[in-house]
C-alpha cells in the first residue's frame, strides 16, 4: 500500500513538472459578462513583474502579439497608448475599458509558482454620487500554477486560455 501511495505522489509530481497545472478563480458570472456588452476597444496593458519570466524568453510583445489575433477575429480594436490617451484629452466619449494582465512568480523549492491575473478594468458611476466615476474591475480571471524551470514558458499558453476565456465571455453578450 505504501508502494502505490509512493507512485502517486511521484505520478503528480512528474505532472506538476510537465504541465501547468493550475487552478482558475474567475469573475466570470452573467452579470459580469454583461459589463462586456458592447465593447468596441480596449487598452491591453501587460507587466511581466518577474524578471526570471523575463530571462526565459517570455516578453510583453509576444503575449501582446497572441492576445491582438484572438481579439481582432472577435471584433475588439486594440488601442496604443497614444491613441487611448488622445481619445482620453480630446472625445467626450466614454474612456475604451483596459485589459490587464499581470504575471508573476515566486521560486520554491527548484520550482515556480506563476500568477497570472487578466482583469478588464472600466469607469463605473457610484450609485449613491453619479456625478463621480472610477475605475473598477468588472471582469476577471486568476490563474496559479506550478512549472518547472525547463517549463516556465508554458505561462505563455496559460495567457492564452485566459485570453480565450475573455473572448469567450465577451461573445457570449456581443453575438457576431
Amino acid at each position: 500500500m505504501k508502494k502505490r501511495r509512493c507512485w502517486i505522489v511521484l505520478m503528480f509530481m512528474v505532472s506538476a513538472l510537465v504541465n501547468f497545472d493550475s487552478f482558475t478563480l474567475a469573475g466570470d458570472t452573467p452579470a459580469e459578462r454583461a459589463t462586456l456588452r458592447g465593447i468596441k476597444e480596449v487598452l491591453v496593458v501587460i507587466e511581466i513583474l518577474d524578471p526570471h519570466l523575463k530571462r526565459s524568453g517570455l516578453t510583453e510583445d509576444q503575449i501582446r502579439k497572441d492576445m491582438s489575433s484572438k481579439f481582432t477575429v472577435a471584433g475588439i480594436n486594440i488601442l496604443t497608448e497614444e491613441e487611448y490617451f488622445n481619445k482620453a484629452l480630446t472625445e467626450t466619449t466614454p474612456l475604451a475599458p483596459i485589459v490587464s494582465v499581470a504575471l508573476s512568480s515566486k521560486k520554491s523549492n527548484n520550482l515556480y509558482v506563476v500568477h497570472i491575473y487578466f482583469q478588464v478594468l472600466q469607469r463605473v458611476f457610484l450609485e449613491r454620487e453619479p456625478s463621480m466615476n472610477v475605475p473598477a474591475v468588472t471582469w476577471w480571471v486568476d490563474r496559479m500554477g506550478i512549472l518547472a524551470p525547463q517549463k516556465i514558458t508554458f505561462a505563455r499558453n496559460a495567457v492564452k486560455d485566459c485570453t480565450d476565456e475573455f473572448i469567450n465571455a465577451y461573445l457570449s453578450v456581443n453575438p457576431k
